[in-house]
């Protein structure tokens, strides 16, 4: 009888252990799940600060910029130039 009740102690001792090492688990993952989203959701956000000014001017370090819409910008072509053994060619402005 002496041996069964140790036995159930150490049973219910256990028990416990992994009771509170399963809420360690638990409360660490949640930890863990909160901070990744957020460090994934900041650069999101920073990132379309900006969109609400298009067309706009900002002042920043005592300059004036102009944000511009993606239809008003032009994008030059350049062709390169060179034989390219080395590969690296020079590009000349068309």
């Amino acid at each position: 009888m002496q041996n069964f009740n140790g036995k159930v102690r150490q049973y219910l001792k256990e028990n416990e252990r992994k009771k509170r090492s399963r809420l360690f688990g638990v409360v660490l993952s949640v930890v863990m799940t909160v901070s990744v989203l957020a460090s994934l959701v900041m650069p999101a956000i920073s990132a379309t600060e900006g969109t609400s000014v298009a067309g706009g001017d900002v002042s920043y370090n005592g300059g004036s910029y102009s944000y511009k819409d993606a239809n008003s910008v032009t994008i030059k072509s350049y062709d390169a130039v060179g034989s390219g053994k080395d590969q690296s060619k020079r590009s000349n402005s068309m």
